[in-house]
């Protein structure tokens, strides 16, 4: 799987370009929560065209890594998630629900400019 971060101006983009499952999305957290301007910085995951390869199971375990590793020092409270099938978005909502107790607000959406309007407003 091809995952790229990308600091911008006002937001952390990261981008899974194939069918993530919870090892990758796992990866792709720590790798998150280690750059230093995550902190200051909301994000947005793109998941590109292809199935998310996760169980419904696999969703509460993503909610689990995400309290255990949340950096406790991170001001960021937005992650919008970007989704390109009814597919994904189904997954996207499902998870919004499981993680509804997380330290920070996940919207879905179905457009990257979506996504930047909201998390930058």
């Amino acid at each position: 799987m091809a995952l790229e971060i990308s600091v911008k101006e006002n937001y952390i983009l990261v981008e899974l370009k194939e069918g993530p499952d919870l090892s990758e999305i796992r990866r792709g957290l720590t790798r998150l929560f280690y750059i230093p301007e995550f902190i200051d910085k909301n994000d947005i995951w793109v998941f590109h065209e292809g199935v998310i390869n996760l169980s419904h199971d696999d969703l509460y375990k993503l909610r689990d890594i995400i309290q255990e590793t949340y950096p406790k020092e991170t001001k960021a409270n937005m992650t919008a998630l970007v989704v390109q099938s009814d597919e994904q978005w189904s997954m996207a909502e499902a998870f919004v629900q499981i993680g509804k107790d997380l330290p920070y607000e996940f919207r879905i959406f179905s457009s990257l400019q979506e996504a930047k309007a909201w998390i930058t407003a």
